[in-house]
């Protein structure tokens, strides 16, 4: 029998996902699921609950019950885990229970939704290898190495998320929550010119709003961009927004939530293996997985079926 690591997040949705977890422990007591708990009680405590109980050998999956900023922290915990790991050892499965408000990942992965189907999906126990990214920035000084799952965004994705997880999202919604943030961010933002590294080529980006090096194209929200990358197919992908202001911005809103807002011609998507960027002061932050996490410089690059999702 499958045995699992459930770690919750009380926070998750502003602290209203923790109201689904009786509905959550009485679909796993049904289903005769053998599992074990952590809760999270400060920012990290997900990474070291995840590192540990991978650690041990003990579980066949380890699942966030959380949002975008707990399913992170998880992911984070096994990479850890996966750099004190033996020979002999393997890491656990990634399971993932969504509680928070913008399920992207779930969406992407077709993780199911609805608990009834999410705790189907663990007794199920189908486990995939998927890609991931790996990012090193810069936090508190010093270089930070982290996975993601989504995209890292530079520009004005840091200023997007700050101001969604503030407290928008809780009064509009999760969709016109992040809209009025990406409004209020492009106000007060000075568009960068961002000297960056992709595969052997080096080039300036002037007057970049944003640019988002991906692996899954629903970026935040219902901003998403129309491009074809597949959860484990090596692809990695480099998507720059340039020279738009408010008003442009709002004249293409349709495209921001087609996909196709790359087809402008001062936009640019391309396909990519490795990436860098160097430090600038006018777009220091670096964000990803819907939470700001450090400062540029940053280097990215993509590891092919890195980890097996329970899906």
């Amino acid at each position: 029998m499958n045995k699992y690591y459930l770690i919750l997040n009380p926070t998750a949705q502003s602290g209203r996902g923790k109201k689904l977890w009786p509905e959550i422990f009485s679909l796993l007591d049904r289903e005769k699921l053998a599992y074990e708990i952590g809760t999270s009680t400060y920012a990290g405590h997900s990474v070291v609950l995840a590192q540990e109980a991978a650690l041990t050998g003990k579980y066949q999956g380890i699942v966030a019950i959380g949002g975008d900023g707990t399913i992170n922290e998880v992911l984070n915990g096994l990479r850890q885990a996966c750099q004190l790991l033996n020979s002999t050892q393997t890491l656990p499965a990634f399971g993932i229970i969504y509680t928070g408000t913008s399920p992207d990942i779930c969406k992407y992965h077709k993780i199911p939704l609805k608990m009834t189907e999410a705790v189907a999906n663990l007794k199920r126990h189908r486990v995939v290898m998927i890609d991931v990214g790996e990012v090193i920035y810069k936090k508190n000084s010093t270089d930070q190495t982290s996975w993601f799952l989504c995209s890292v965004n530079l520009g004005i994705g840091a200023s997007v998320a700050d101001g969604s997880n503030s407290g928008l999202r809780r009064y509009f919604g999760d969709l016109l929550g992040t809209f009025f943030s990406i409004i209020l961010s492009v106000l007060k933002y000075k568009q960068a010119n961002l000297k960056v590294r992709f595969d052997g080529q080096e080039m300036l980006f002037e007057k970049t709003l944003n640019m988002a090096i991906g692996k899954n194209p629903l970026i935040a929200s219902g901003v998403k961009v129309d491009v074809e990358v597949l959860p484990d197919d090596g692809k990695m992908y480099l998507f720059s927004i340039n020279n738009m202001g408010l008003l442009s911005l709002l004249f293409n809103v349709k495209k921001i939530y087609d996909g196709s807002l790359h087809r402008l011609p001062s936009n640019k998507l391309i396909f990519i293996n490795s990436f860098a960027c160097d430090y600038s002061s006018a777009a220091p932050d670096v964000e990803f997985d819907g939470d700001p996490q450090g400062k540029l410089p940053c280097s990215i690059k993509l590891l092919p079926k890195k980890i097996g999702l329970i899906k």
